[in-house]
């Protein structure tokens, strides 16, 4: 996996069925004689040293095993930049085989959020902290289990009934961003609270290293969902 400030960037491609996968980072890709610009999803917790570095990880891997276009996934948080992962990530990860010792955190901010065509929060405080950073990020910016909750609700990857939006364009990124706007349609910021609480991904942080692991393998089954939706 690639590093930057704050963690890793991942961006990974498929270039054809039966063809390895191989990784970049952080480079956008030509195709046809075009530069696109990869598929960009940050995921957001309050510090990035716990449930977003996790995220990160682990939807990038299920990701990679669907999902022949190409991605950056990074992380962020509302703390200070340059802090390891937490010592139980660390751990719980390095379980299931993932190394994040060298991940440090980023702060997020508008630049961030700018570039990301998907923001995944981990608690209904966290998006709406993000829709004041940035106005312009609400209709990309989800609970991450709102996201997975709306995509299994939907007609499968890509589709959602009555909800038709114009054709995507060749570049598969848009398509992907296509499919982001359709579990959008009909979201407004005063529902937010209302949203359940099962939707979030509560902070283990303080607790024993089992709720780390409960919260790991949450994510993990949610980043499954959600790369199913993205696949072709």
């Amino acid at each position: 996996m690639g590093e930057r400030l704050g963690g890793f960037s991942l961006t990974f491609t498929l270039p054809q069925r039966g063809v390895p996968a191989s990784l970049h980072v952080g480079l956008d890709v030509t195709f046809e004689g075009t530069i696109m610009k990869p598929f960009s999803i940050l995921t957001v917790c309050s510090a990035n040293r716990c449930r977003s570095p996790m995220a990160e990880a682990l939807l990038a891997k299920a990701i990679l095993e669907v999902q022949p276009h190409d991605f950056t996934v990074t992380s962020a948080g509302f703390g200070p930049p340059g802090a390891p992962a937490e010592p139980e990530v660390v751990e719980v990860m390095a379980d299931i085989g993932f190394d994040v010792t060298r991940h440090r955190s980023t702060t997020v901010n508008t630049s961030l959020l700018a570039e990301a065509d998907l923001v995944l929060a981990m608690t209904r405080q966290h998006v709406m902290e993000l829709a004041l950073l940035d106005e312009a990020a609400w209709p990309k910016t989800f609970l991450i289990g709102e996201f997975a909750s709306l995509a299994t609700a939907s007609d499968g990857p890509g589709r959602s009934a009555g909800n038709e939006l114009t054709d995507p364009a060749s570049d598969p990124g848009d398509e992907l961003r296509q499919r982001v706007a359709r579990l959008h349609l009909g979201r407004r910021r005063a529902d937010l609270l209302s949203l359940p609480s099962a939707l979030e991904v509560s902070d283990p942080i303080g607790g024993p290293l089992r709720g780390y692991r409960a919260t790991r393998d949450r994510i993990a089954g949610l980043s499954e969902v959600i790369a199913r939706y993205l696949a072709p």
